[in-house]
């Protein structure tokens, strides 16, 4: 067994630094295109359902790559491996410059795909690596919420540079170039961290364990579990509405609502403020409370109700309510999704990584298809009609969380003391 003595500097601060310019950028490069995808569609000549891949291919990246990042630290290590990963995050922003046709700009989000697919899992070992264990549920917190931060940038600043350059490719460009600049910073002052390892002999009976553990696959061994495809098939259904509600609702508000494109990006942007705010309350509040289902099916109900209000309430505080509702509730679900697998009984951390990878592999497979398909139609029925059809997915999250067991420490308590009685 291998035991690491292990000292904290304050250079950790600085690796986090790193994590949240990079993943700030990737956030923005993300959803940006969502505001100007009318002007994209007229200049490119293409229709609703090729401008949602434009935003969802990026899901298929995660899909195909997740494994990337890991592979690659083994490989050269957590500097080098976060390093290609900003360059590919950057480059794909920055080669929006060249893309004058539908396919070339397609190219430039896969680029930027692949990279954010890495962007997924450096990080962690980044935080395992640098901060002590005390540390890392308050980093993990502020983490959690930096994809908000991000969309609320694309919402917020997106049409601005717009409007001040003439050009739809000048924000995505220059969040492409910020990244960039993040990764040349990070080429000079980014290191790997040296622990001192002494080595032990392992025990016979660890041996054993891993030796077991080998005999199947981490995937084949979380796949066999129900409760694992329940929080799969929850996070496929709240995927499926998010996705195409966040890429489509500022084309919806400008067509049906007859709002400029300024308008209809702020109250989209909504989403990912109340999202920020969301997310830390509820992980907070998870936390001090002890308990997990609370913060599943509740939440997802709620959600439904704010789908519905933000396709029907004519712009005013119901509209604005309801576009907060999809923002609170969607990222207020998860911190308990993130926590949720780590506590099912018998669960190990190598059956997590395979639990993790059904859990996200289904819902980025919904990202990526959801404003696909409903792209199409959309063409067909109208987008009003497919994005309240949509909304209806948030039924598979309602039902499969409230089938998911608590496992939060003092729901389990209560639990065992019901069953005394």
């Amino acid at each position: 067994m291998d035991k690491r003595k292990e000292t904290y500097s304050n250079y950790r601060w600085v690796v986090e630094f790193f994590i949240v310019m990079g993943t700030l950028g990737f956030a923005a490069l993300w959803l940006a295109p969502a505001p100007l995808l009318p002007t994209i569609m007229g200049d490119l000549s293409i229709n609703m359902a090729q401008a949602g891949l434009i935003i969802s291919v990026l899901a298929l990246c995660v899909a195909l790559f997740s494994s990337l990042g890991s592979i690659s630290v083994d490989k050269v290590g957590a500097k080098k491996s976060f390093l290609i990963a900003l360059i590919l995050v950057g480059a794909g922003g920055l080669m929006v410059l060249i893309a004058n046709n539908y396919p070339v700009l397609i190219l430039t989000r896969l680029v930027l795909g692949i990279g954010y697919a890495m962007i997924l899992s450096i990080p962690g070992v980044l935080i395992m690596t640098w901060f002590p264990d005390n540390e890392k549920p308050y980093i993990n917190t502020i983490n959690s919420s930096l994809t908000y931060v991000g969309m609320t940038i694309a919402f917020s600043l997106t049409l601005p540079i717009y409007n001040a350059m003439g050009s739809w490719k000048a924000p995505l460009a220059i969040y492409g170039g910020s990244v960039l600049v993040v990764a040349a910073l990070w080429l000079v002052i980014g290191k790997d961290k040296k622990v001192e390892i002494v080595q032990e002999v392992a025990a016979e009976k660890e041996e054993e364990v891993i030796k077991t553990e080998k005999v199947e696959s981490a995937l084949k061994l979380a796949m066999k579990r129900k409760e694992v495809w329940l929080m799969a098939l929850a996070l496929f259904g709240g995927m499926w509405e998010f996705q195409f509600f966040t890429t489509f609702l500022p084309t919806y508000y400008q067509t049906y609502y007859g709002l400029d494109a300024t308008t209809a990006s702020n109250i989209t942007g909504i989403i990912t403020s109340a999202g920020i705010v969301g997310g830390i309350l509820c992980g907070v509040a998870m936390g001090m409370m002890g308990v997990r289902k609370i913060f599943t099916w509740p939440l997802h109900t709620l959600l439904l109700f704010g789908l519905i209000g933000a396709i029907n309430f004519q712009p005013g505080p119901l509209l604005y309510l309801s576009v907060g509702l999809i923002g609170f509730c969607a990222a207020g679900w998860t911190p308990a999704l993130m926590t949720i697998p780590m506590e099912f009984e018998g669960m190990t951390p190598r059956m997590l990584g395979g639990a993790f990878a059904l859990i996200f592999g289904l819902g980025n497979a919904a990202a990526f298809i959801s404003p696909v398909f409903g792209g199409w139609l959309s063409e067909i029925i109208g987008l009003k009609q497919t994005l309240f059809i949509f909304a209806f997915s948030q039924l598979l999250a309602i039902g499969c969380t409230i089938l998911v067991p608590e496992t939060g420490p003092k729901g389990k308590m209560k639990k065992l003391g019901l069953a005394g009685e």
